[in-house]
């Protein structure tokens, strides 16, 4: 194609200037098609930046997108007339590139010399001329389309206007491209998420214990893909099947650090259980290692428990975590378990105390993370620790899977529908009752 000079003046007789204008229109629909044969940015904006150096016979051309939020330009394309010299592009604070951003109008300077703007610039930097678009959609400043000249420069009324319709289709382009990256990365970002849930959820134990005489269920529903809440069932010596030991915990974040600090957690409280045989001795020893390993004041809650399941000998160490609630059948009544130390990853010369409880038959224990009580309805109103202490003792006779399943229902109704913007875990441990002959 050769590209029509933009630099003529205006026709003398009706003949030119229809000619002048035929050749522009098949130009531009060049442009549109070259511009619409790909949705790749980069490719979009080379072929921009080359196009409208050679249709308006400039010395070079050049695309800085603009970020709004920060009042920022960044060079994005450019593209310089064979054997023209090139010269650094820094967009100044106050300059004609940044004000076009700003304000969505065009600037044509014919003369820079003469222009305010060029003032205080060094003649080896400053151009002749400058033809600067905004790139805009729906309103929105995308970025400019800078065509710069090493010498004055007219612009006329059907130059100005061709120039424009061109930024407008670039624009279009642009925009398209940007929203097909953003699918692309949106759609990997969900796979990768999904693959993450996906590692995550082979976290989580695959079923609940299985003694005699008790009963466990779990509940573990993350707010988003991935979460922070864990919870694990581990036997800390294989050839003694008499120690079981229990766990739940709740990352201070969401989403994806915090199942990255979920996942290290769980991994350095499975290795510290197999070294240390008491519970204040094992939770020691993963704190110093998570507050080696923290960052960014990352920090986890854990209550963490070992249960005899002959005796219902139940010692556990709360390290700054919701404080589980014990029913005691013989009394009918529900008791909070200590808090025996702050949470992990803080300090970490920080000791922790540990308490004892022993599970009559009948009696059952409730783990649980904030998620719980937290969860909020419509009406802003949370679920609360009453409703809990409710429903708990009006299943006071329930199996463990049916006191967890009475438990989601009940928060899944209240909630009604409204958005879950916190982790859910909870942990059931109950000693059968025994029967009377």
């Amino acid at each position: 194609m050769i590209a029509p000079n933009l630099s003529d003046t205006v026709p003398q007789n009706v003949e030119e200037a229809l000619r002048l204008q035929n050749a522009r229109l098949r130009a531009l629909q060049q442009v549109v098609l070259g511009l619409t044969s790909t949705l790749d940015l980069n490719a979009v904006l080379k072929h921009v930046v080359q196009m409208a150096q050679t249709l308006s016979d400039a010395a070079h051309s050049h695309i800085f997108l603009y970020d709004s939020a920060h009042d920022e330009l960044t060079l994005a394309a450019s593209h310089w007339a064979k054997e023209q010299r090139q010269i650094p592009l820094r967009p100044r604070a106050g300059g004609i590139t940044a004000q076009v951003a700003r304000s969505g109008r065009a600037e044509f300077i014919s003369n820079t010399a003469a222009h305010v703007a060029y003032a205080n610039m060094s003649d080896d930097l400053r151009p002749g001329a400058l033809a600067c678009l905004p790139l805009s959609k729906d309103r929105k400043i995308l970025g400019t389309l800078s065509l710069g000249y090493w010498e004055p420069h007219p612009f006329d009324a059907e130059t100005r206007n061709f120039l424009d319709l061109l930024a407008r289709h670039a624009a279009l382009a642009i925009d398209n491209a940007r929203l097909h990256a953003l699918a692309i990365d949106k759609a990997r970002m969900e796979h990768e998420l999904e693959m993450a849930r996906t590692v995550q959820t082979s976290l989580m134990p695959r079923s609940t214990p299985h003694i005699a005489g008790w009963e466990f269920a779990a509940l573990w529903q993350p707010a988003h893909l991935v979460g922070g809440d864990l919870y694990d069932f581990t036997v800390p010596d294989a050839s003694a099947d008499s120690l079981q030991t229990i766990s739940i915990a709740d990352v201070a974040d969401k989403g994806m650090p915090a199942a990255l600090f979920m996942a290290l957690a769980r991994a350095t409280l499975r290795a510290s259980i197999m070294v240390h045989c008491c519970p204040s001795d094992c939770i020691t020893h993963v704190n110093q290692m998570l507050c080696a390993d923290a960052t960014d004041g990352m920090f986890v809650t854990m209550f963490h428990a070992q249960l005899h399941p002959p005796s219902g000998k139940l010692a556990y160490v709360n390290a700054g975590h919701n404080r589980p609630l014990w029913y005691r059948a013989g009394e009918g009544t529900l008791t909070e378990l200590e808090l025996t130390g702050i949470a992990l990853g803080i300090e970490a010369q920080q000791t922790f105390d540990e308490c004892a409880i022993h599970i009559a038959h009948g009696d059952f224990v409730l783990f649980y993370t904030d998620g719980v009580t937290d969860a909020t309805n419509a009406r802003e109103e949370e679920f609360g620790k009453a409703r809990l202490q409710e429903l708990l003792l009006a299943h006071r006779n329930a199996s463990a899977r049916e006191i967890m399943t009475a438990l989601e229902n009940a928060v899944r109704e209240f909630v009604d529908g409204a958005s879950q913007f916190d982790d859910i875990t909870a942990v059931v441990v109950k000693r059968i009752a025994k029967t009377t002959k």
